[in-house]
């Protein structure tokens, strides 16, 4: 147990100095990063250009991952998991892979893929949960009576200033 305590001590500076210009041939570190969004509230960052796109290429595409999640109304944010692997930790919504985060990219964000990982499927799960709040029928209903009020308000406001106009016009005359 010594011996594991003090391997992993020892080894904490090594990886606290990882240098992101150690990212494998055909990535670079993209510095801000294309944000992954969800109504353009910001849930995290990808910070690393793979070889085919861009972090804000691959940003967009799982940003429409988790819309299309959240836009499903039999979709529970309870579902996303994440997976571990030995090259990355996968972001799942059931079977179906939202995000796979790679050691090194996460890496650059000074973190471990795998408590990296779930900070984000935390924030995705969060942001489902609240998107499918706010588009949920209940208010959507609660919505279009606040609408119906608002107008009836404006019509009776109309009428009144009219009834008044009219009032003020055979005094005046």
């Amino acid at each position: 147990v010594l011996l594991i305590v003090l391997g992993v001590f020892f080894s904490l500076p090594v990886l606290a100095a990882w240098d992101i210009t150690q990212l494998p041939p055909g990535f670079t570190a993209a510095d801000p990063g294309g944000p992954v969004e969800l109504e353009g509230k910001v849930l995290f960052y990808l910070r690393v250009n793979s070889k085919i796109d861009t972090a804000q290429k691959r940003a967009q595409t799982v940003s429409e991952s988790i819309l299309k999640l959240a836009e499903d109304p039999l979709f529970s944010p309870k579902s996303i998991t994440v997976r571990d692997s030995e090259l990355s930790s996968d972001i799942m919504a059931g079977d179906k892979v939202i995000y796979p985060l790679w050691e090194f990219e996460a890496r650059v964000m000074g973190k471990p893929a795998n408590e990296l990982a779930r900070d984000y499927a935390d924030k995705i799960s969060q942001a489902i949960a609240a998107y499918q709040t706010e588009h949920s029928l209940r208010n959507l209903i609660i919505r279009i009576v606040k609408t119906i009020l608002a107008l009836l308000a404006l019509i009776i406001l109309i009428m009144l200033v009219n009834r008044g106009m009219r009032r003020l016009n055979r005094a005046i005359l």
